[in-house]
């Protein structure tokens, strides 16, 4: 619960799916990977912090873990040892809430690249005490097709979650 940076999240995101994964091998093992001990430890994941206007930019690192993650245990525990078809209806408003902000994200940054050019020289960006050097056009351009890419990315990933749960 104090982790916040999303690189990290997605990490230990993973690291959790292959504990997982190892105690699916050796049932009655590891009853914290199972039943409500497992939804304790999971249902955070499905939740974004703001709703569909999270900014999944940000959070892209945990977003696609968390994908990864619940589209290992839809697909790998069909016999629902540790219980992950009884927290399909959180996965799946997750699911939708996530839909709802890669069309909003991918929409707003579509609309960047429509929009002309502007002198970014009068804003000045100051990251560890240090100012930055202002963007030109091209490289402002290709930090929002990176973006693009990423919800992309992100949206091709989450196709096949929703597989599972619908």
């Amino acid at each position: 619960n104090t982790v916040n940076h999303s690189g990290l999240l997605g990490w230990t995101i993973s690291s959790l799916k292959d504990s997982i994964a190892l105690s699916l091998t050796k049932s009655g093992q590891h009853p914290e990977y199972t039943g409500h001990s497992l939804s304790k430890l999971v249902l955070p994941l499905f939740t974004l912090s703001n709703g569909a206007q999270t900014d999944l930019l940000e959070v892209s690192d945990e977003v696609l873990a968390t994908i990864n993650f619940a589209h290992y245990l839809l697909v790998r525990d069909k016999e629902n040892i540790s219980g992950v078809q009884n927290i399909k209806p959180e996965i799946k408003n997750w699911v939708a809430q996530l839909e709802e902000g890669l069309k909003m994200s991918t929409a707003h940054y579509e609309q960047k690249l429509k929009e002309p050019f502007e002198d970014s020289s009068a804003m000045n960006v100051v990251v560890g005490g240090r100012e930055l050097p202002a963007m030109d056009e091209k490289k402002l351009k290709e930090v929002v097709n990176s973006a693009l890419n990423t919800f992309s990315l992100i949206q091709f990933n989450l196709v096949r979650v929703k597989d599972q749960v619908e």
